[in-house]
């Protein structure tokens, strides 16, 4: 990579405040393989607190001391500019060689690149982003397992929210953070994408932190897709390379009419506590049989890769589930995966009480009505009651 000589040039020493943010980071070489560098993370953190605000000044101070800051050929980077609005910054983060030289490294597999707002003397403007991007696409990104960095490694603060007073843990300030905060508030309250582009929102964001960025709809809708990604990496994080995975199936309709079949994961950790995650909601379009649910299973185990550790399969006693399991059988085995669709079927303990209690109340010949109801037939029948002890006394008077 340019801007890293054989002889380094002067180093200046690094603060012991910034020593956290030292890593060592590979650089590859056609010929020679990769070469290990260090490397000082760019703390991006809000700048509020005094801890906070010494951070960033100490590595703002140590870096315009640098041998490359202080070259005057040289111009840039914008650290940590709130214009990138780009969904390539949720994979990357910047960084300094201890000579001061700017790079940008990957969050995934920690290989570093040339920082894309660097310009030289005879330039007007950065490289841009096309190289991270053709980055993400590589094989040698794509394989890494277990990511390098950690996108939570920036400081968190603690704020007291509630009547209760209850601690929740806050992130500080980032642009990653904001997305996903963002996306976590608007999925909570179920709001519709147009939400953020509304004046009043943009206007309550601008009051709280006028540098947020702002974005539109279709933005948005990239940054959702984006974090649903990082969602679905990590959500097996704590399943052991060993352990069995049995998953429980349940049809689901939302509001507008939409069905779809919830596939939750249960799990045990090496420390033996009981795990939930929900894997994924399969589209279900057209006649619920049980080869279409099948297939949809199959493709959910194999993009989660615990295909060959599934356990059990729960699921309730319609027809369709029963042809899903045998068809699932015949998926798994061309793999090797001997998957037993009548030894590792089980029936759902609460669909199975419900329907045992819907034949008692039949047997009984029982039916469930409502109060008002109730009342109305009382009343019609004291009504009835009034009418003959009336007309019985007038009877026997005229007779």
């Amino acid at each position: 990579m340019e801007g890293l000589s054989p002889t380094p040039p002067e180093v200046v020493e690094l603060p012991a405040i910034l020593h956290p943010y030292k890593f060592e980071a590979p650089r590859y070489s056609r010929y020679a393989g990769p070469e290990y560098i260090t490397m000082v993370k760019y703390p991006a953190i809000c700048v509020g607190e005094q801890v906070e605000q010494e951070v960033l000044s100490a590595w703002n101070e140590w870096w315009a001391s640098t041998a490359w800051s202080r070259n005057p050929e040289k111009h840039g980077p914008r650290w940590n500019s709130p214009a990138r609005t780009g969904m390539v910054w949720n994979r990357f983060g910047e960084a300094a060689t201890l000579q001061g030289h700017p790079y940008v490294y990957c969050f995934h597999c920690g290989y570093i690149m040339r920082h894309p707002s660097v310009t030289h003397a005879t330039a007007t403007q950065g490289i841009g982003t096309k190289h991270l991007q053709n980055h993400i696409e590589t094989k040698s990104c794509q394989s890494t397992i277990e990511p390098v960095h950690s996108t939570t490694h920036m400081p968190r603060s603690v704020s007291r929210i509630g009547d209760e007073g209850d601690p929740i843990e806050v992130p500080t300030y980032s642009t990653l953070n904001f997305e996903r905060e963002l996306v976590r508030v608007v999925v909570d309250n179920n709001w519709s994408f147009r939400t953020i582009e509304k004046p009043s929102f943009k206007r309550f964001l601008h009051f709280l932190r006028p540098s947020a960025v702002i974005t539109s709809r279709y933005k948005f809708q990239a940054i959702f897709e984006e974090q649903t990604r990082i969602a679905k990496a990590n959500i097996l994080d704590r399943l052991d390379q060993k352990t069995k995975v049995s998953v429980a199936l349940d049809g689901w309709s939302s509001s507008n009419h939409l069905s779809f079949l919830a596939v939750n994961a249960h799990f045990i950790s090496s420390d033996w506590k009981l795990h939930q995650r929900l894997l994924d909601f399969i589209p279900i379009r057209g006649k619920h049989d049980g080869l279409k649910l099948a297939l949809g299973l199959y493709q959910v185990l194999q993009d989660a890769k615990i295909a060959g550790r599934l356990l059990a399969v729960t699921s309730d006693n319609a027809g369709n589930n029963g042809t899903l399991t045998c068809t699932l059988q015949d998926l798994l085995a061309p793999s090797g995966i001997q998957w037993r669709e009548k030894e590792n079927s089980i029936p759902c303990l609460a669909h199975i009480i419900n329907l045992v209690v819907q034949d008692i109340i039949k047997h009984l010949k029982l039916t469930a009505t409502n109060e008002m109801e109730t009342a109305v037939r009382l009343q019609r029948q004291h009504m009835r009651d009034v009418e003959i002890g009336y007309s019985v006394p007038n009877s026997l008077r005229k007779v």
